[in-house]
């Protein structure tokens, strides 16, 4: 069993690193010895979940890890519920959609709809990024139990303060409880100094998010835009959206 959770751990940072890994980070990315790091490489290379660039030496993922992520996108309900209603956003907005989940601390793209400008925000599905930054984080971590709530906080305090919020704590709990109140979060240059986001949770019936949708642009477009206009409106597809599931799954 140990064998296959440093293989997964392994996968996981392999689709993480951009432009790849060399067996020297991935040795230093897990923590496992050099030679352990190279055999489970090349174990995830003849399986087909991992490419070695001849030239280079690197290893990247292989397209089996897609088989997975559409195994994934084909039988989510709340994928497929989402997908036209985010259609319909981006074609109103004409900027792009994002469709966003919390695991753990952390918030991941699991769907996204691109703006048909030239300009635009660009989110690649499985993108990992922290709570703390960014209109959807605010949203997911606004919309989660207390409890939870304040343990992925201590963890960011205690151990991620590299990623702490850009106005600092205090401003961002206080941001957190207008989030609660209004429904939906914006975001100026959070993660990116050039984007503008702003956010609505799609709620379970106890009121924890589900998941977040978002709509981005470059910060000059939407600062001239109606942002309460776009917000009222995302969050009109959100609460369409969570009636669906809900439909679903009583």
């Amino acid at each position: 069993m140990r064998a296959v959770e440093r293989a997964l751990e392994l996968l996981v940072h392999l689709a993480q690193a951009r432009g790849g890994l060399a067996v020297t980070e991935a040795h230093q990315v897990t923590g496992l010895h050099k030679a352990t790091a190279h055999r489970l490489l090349t174990t995830l290379e003849r399986c087909g979940f991992a490419v070695q660039d001849p030239a280079t030496r690197r290893y990247r993922p292989g397209y089996r890890v897609l088989e997975l992520a559409a195994g994934f996108l084909r039988d989510s309900e709340l994928v497929e519920v989402a997908l036209p209603e985010m259609r319909y956003v981006r074609d109103k907005t004409r900027e792009t959609v994002t469709l966003y989940v919390r695991e753990g601390a952390d918030r991941i793209c699991i769907q996204r709809v691109e703006s048909p400008q030239s300009v635009r925000q660009v989110v690649s599905i499985g993108e990992r990024y922290p709570l703390t930054r960014g209109a959807a984080g605010k949203v997911l971590l606004a919309f989660t139990a207390d409890e939870e709530r304040q343990r992925v906080l201590q963890e960011y305090m205690a151990r991620r303060t590299q990623q702490a919020p850009v106005h600092g704590w205090e401003a961002f709990i206080g941001e957190l409880d207008e989030v609660r109140h209004l429904s939906w979060a914006i975001s100026h240059g959070e993660r990116d100094p050039q984007v503008t986001a702003i956010a609505a949770p799609i709620l379970s019936a106890d009121g924890e998010a589900l998941a977040a949708l978002s709509v981005s642009g470059p910060a000059t477009r939407l600062a001239v835009a109606d942002t309460a206009a776009i917000a009222r409106e995302v969050v009109e597809v959100s609460n369409h959206i969570a009636r669906r599931l809900a439909m679903i799954n009583p």
